[in-house]
């Protein structure tokens, strides 16, 4: 018997184990049923009361714009629209689910009222919703209809509630077809999103915006949440494109990973896997990300480069992660926007490869890790011979509070050994009942050097700085110290 010949080198190796760990993927038919309906009939039992509606991660943010608009609802009216509407039916696919989050998945759109997902046609049964509601009308013209020649004049008898009766009507006639999935998974719709769209340029972004994952999830709801803020730095078509996506979902990378990580369509297909390091993590990003936005979105125009935002984001957390709290957030802002267009101005060369130098600017317009870190050091005042001059520097420490203690609150064995010693009773002189020591709404352990005032100055969640108040006093003090005779 002849022995297997084993892999002579480490690429084949590394094959071998892939092929070997690879499994068999799982095809399973989804059902559908095909009928063929009028623009009436859909209008007033489907789109009138939004009981079809979309779900994002199987659509494009893509609106088509009023000439394209205009042409699909004449195409309508002359019959030259035969594409077929693909919805699903919550209610047919929601009694076949097996799956738990296939269920959930399901009902919660039910519980919506609505009976079908646009799977896709969301531009088409948007456009009809504006043309019924008289926001544009259809293309001027001399239209020959059931033996009638009408003319069509913009701003006169284009829009619905003015068009001719014949018109009006033979466009509500006017067919549409539509293919109903009544049985399908969630991973089924998404997978039937992207073989429609084979032979269509997709972008990554949207790409992974169908991809199934809590990042994916995570994503798509803070770029549709934050969409107008950045609006400042994307053009409509690239929003449309889920551009904003993208940005978030690099900007994840480098927050759960530091400025040096690698944004690249590999990295973030991998992020936006179900099973991922990102996608476990991501809900934590998502609450910084948020409280980041707070503060950020009023000074937004002293960042006027999207990766700035990256950059403020980044010395934010890290500061955060300090426990320190931005308590000037104008002055943070100003001095940041004041430093880097500065340094637009600054015509010198940084290198950033062999052989490739690059402006500050030219540094702004990418967020490949080196370039990260080399425009921090920068806006810093640089290190060694990195940048000239550093008489203009941001320096970040200034305008946050000093390092506090991690811990915030008192143990209750603290808040016990500290009533003791003050023989039960508060600095400001009033009883502390035994029966009421634990319940935070009668009294609380407070800070006699005010947990704001930093470790530094002594302001710890120890033993030594621990006085219970009563709940009234402690909140009332603020932070100022207590005046305490221990």
């Amino acid at each position: 018997m002849k022995t297997p010949t084993k892999p002579s080198n480490r690429a084949q190796k590394r094959k071998a184990a892939k092929t070997k760990k690879r499994s068999k993927k799982s095809f399973a038919q989804i059902t559908t049923v095909t009928k063929q309906h009028s623009l009436g009939q859909v209008w007033e039992n489907l789109i009138k009361n939004d009981n079809v509606r979309a779900d994002l991660s199987f659509q494009s943010r893509v609106r088509w714009p009023e000439s394209n608009r205009k042409s699909y609802m004449t195409s309508l009216l002359l019959r030259m629209a035969p594409s077929k509407f693909i919805f699903a039916s919550t209610e047919g696919c929601g009694v076949a689910a097996t799956s738990d989050k296939d269920v959930d998945y399901y009902n919660d759109w039910k519980e919506q009222l609505v009976k079908y997902l646009n799977i896709d046609s969301n531009n088409r049964v948007t456009t009809i919703k504006a043309f019924m509601n008289n926001e544009f009308g259809l293309e001027p013209g001399i239209y020959n209809l059931q033996g009638s020649t009408i003319e069509i004049v913009e701003g006169v008898n284009d829009t619905y509630e003015n068009l001719p009766n014949v018109v009006r009507q033979s466009l509500m006639i006017s067919p549409l077809t539509i293919e109903v999935i009544t049985n399908a998974t969630r991973v089924q719709l998404s997978d039937q999103f992207r073989r429609m769209n084979d032979g269509v340029y997709l972008n990554g972004p949207e790409k992974r915006n169908a991809v199934i994952s809590d990042f994916s999830t995570v994503v798509r709801d803070l770029a549709t949440e934050y969409e107008k803020v950045f609006s400042c730095y994307l053009t409509p078509a690239e929003i449309g494109r889920r551009k904003v996506d993208d940005f978030i979902a690099g900007l994840a990378l480098v927050s759960l990973h530091g400025s040096g990580v690698k944004i690249t369509e590999k990295s973030l297909n991998e992020a936006y896997e179900d099973t991922s390091q990102e996608s476990n993590t991501v809900w934590g990003f998502a609450k910084d990300f948020e409280r980041f936005m707070k503060v950020f979105t009023p000074y937004i125009n002293y960042a006027p480069n999207k990766n700035s935002v990256l950059d403020l984001h980044r010395i934010w957390k890290e500061y955060g992660a300090e426990g320190r709290l931005l308590n000037d957030a104008e002055g943070f802002f100003k001095r940041f926007g004041l430093v880097h267009t500065t340094l637009l101005q600054d015509s010198t060369l940084y290198e950033v490869s062999n052989g490739k130098s690059v402006t500050y600017k030219e540094l702004c317009r990418s967020r490949e890790g080196k370039y990260n870190l080399l425009r921090r050091s920068l806006l810093e005042g640089g290190s060694g011979d990195c940048r000239p001059d550093v008489t203009l520097r941001f320096n970040a420490d200034q305008f946050f509070t000093a390092v506090r203690d991690s811990r915030r609150t008192f143990t209750k064995e603290e808040k016990l050994t500290a009533a003791f010693e003050q023989d039960w009773t508060t600095p400001e002189g009033k009883m502390i009942e035994i029966e009421d020591i634990y319940d935070p709404s009668e009294f609380q352990g407070g800070h006699i050097i005010p947990h704001a005032a930093g470790v530094e100055a002594g302001g710890t969640t120890t033993q030594e700085n621990c006085v219970v108040q009563t709940k009234d006093d402690n909140q009332a003090l603020g932070n100022n110290p207590v005046v305490v005779d221990k």
